[in-house]
């Protein structure tokens, strides 16, 4: 079973990165953190899709800029990522 102290950890993490930028959304800064966290290793966890598009010269398919999916990241792994957000300022 996971550590149930876990969520006020991260919370208080999420709370004071948050205090950096008031005028934040809350989900624009779930947001921003999963890329962020994605970036910081290497583009990991992103997903790309490809759009077509066809005119009269011809087909092609555009890579699209796809989504951050953090879904199977470990929980202890993000706190260590929040944690050290924390540190610069």
């Amino acid at each position: 079973m996971r550590d149930p102290n876990r969520i006020k950890r991260i919370m208080t993490l999420i709370e004071k990165l948050w205090e950096r930028h008031p005028d934040t959304r809350f989900n624009q800064l779930i947001s921003n953190l999963s890329w962020e966290y994605s970036a910081a290793n290497g583009g990991a966890h992103t997903r790309h899709g490809y759009l077509k598009e066809e005119n009269e010269h011809g087909i092609w398919f555009r890579k699209d800029l796809g989504n951050v999916d953090l879904f199977y990241v470990e929980d202890d792994k993000f706190e260590e990522f929040l944690k050290n957000k924390l540190k610069v300022k």
